[in-house]
């Protein structure tokens, strides 16, 4: 497994569970390592291990982390950072 060493005062995974919905397999988006609302931007990771539900089938020997699960990783943190700017309560969802 592949965990990104995350930057101090940046929000974890359990920090997460206040903007986003998703739970479970479903949750993308593992943590932030950086955000700079002063510059725009945030980097999010989602940590892989070999026991992925669709490691099995998406390639049998070789897998692949499918493209979909990729947009839904950017999608979550696209919501966590719109929601870490304007406000939970303010933004909808």
């Amino acid at each position: 497994a592949y965990a990104m060493a995350q930057r101090a005062g940046a929000p974890d995974a359990a920090a997460l569970d206040t903007y986003l919905p998703q739970c479970h397999e479903m949750r993308q988006l593992h943590g932030i390592h950086a955000i700079d609302v002063e510059k725009g931007f945030a980097v999010g990771y989602r940590d892989v291990t070999a026991d992925e539900f669709w490691c099995r089938g998406h390639f049998p020997g070789q897998p692949y982390f499918p493209g979909v699960l990729l947009v839904e990783h950017v999608a979550q943190l696209c919501v966590f950072y719109w929601r870490h700017v304007v406000g939970r309560k303010e933004a909808p969802g």
